[in-house]
């Protein structure tokens, strides 16, 4: 592969990881701990991708989003490391990344250390050459602040660097930060829902990512 990419960024949650059972129940305990309404499996998981305070804005308006967001974090410590597993075709396709030269990092709103056990029990702790998580930037995605950071710690410019995500947050994302988008159709968001935001590439899972970096235009 000669690829036309040197750096390919990965946002976490329904890009390279199936979450959806620990982020539901996380979500169910935090609504029945203060008395909201639950929530349908649908309607918890299109807000993946957002804050947990953007995320309770929306599944439970006029309650105490700082509140809630504490206790999804309290059920967390307990499910998300052990319920969230890796797709089966990432680590293939970031060992085939890794062969061809391209530098690979993770770009998300989750907790960087809890990423790092997940990685750990999945031994793929080493695959990824930089991860910024919630707890190192003050401004998160949609902000380009994170996607800058990891950038800037691989030593690489935007038009270098490919982001693969799930969401429109993603997208948006890599709008601002300038760089090239490929979504990923892990999660919820539909392909056409894409289509404004001007994606490289929309693939079904991450094995798709491949033929997007090797290819070079003339």
């Amino acid at each position: 592969m000669s690829p036309r990419f040197r750096c390919v960024l990965f946002d976490f949650d329904f890009t390279l990881a199936d979450s959806s059972d620990p982020v539901v129940k996380c979500v169910r305990y935090a609504l029945s701990a203060v008395g909201a309404p639950l929530r349908g499996e649908r309607e918890v998981l299109r807000t993946v991708g957002l804050t947990l305070p953007e995320m309770f804005r929306i599944l439970a308006p006029g309650y105490d989003q700082a509140a809630l967001a504490a206790l999804f974090m309290e059920k967390a410590e307990d499910v998300m490391v052990e319920g969230t597993k890796m797709y089966g075709e990432v680590a293939g396709t970031v060992e085939t990344l890794k062969a061809a030269g391209v530098v690979t990092g993770i770009v998300s709103t989750k907790l960087r250390r809890r990423i790092e056990r997940i990685l750990e029990k999945e031994a793929m702790l080493e695959a990824f050459d930089v991860i910024i998580g919630a707890e190192d930037v003050a401004r998160h995605k949609p902000a380009p602040d994170s996607l800058l950071r990891a950038m800037s710690v691989l030593h690489v410019e935007p038009g270098e660097t490919l982001f693969a995500g799930d969401s429109l947050v993603d997208a948006e994302a890599a709008r601002r930060a300038g760089v090239r988008f490929c979504a990923v159709l892990h999660g919820l968001t539909r392909r056409e829902e894409f289509a404004p935001f001007g994606p490289v590439a929309i693939v079904e899972d991450l094995r798709g990512i491949l033929p997007v970096v090797a290819k070079r235009t003339a």
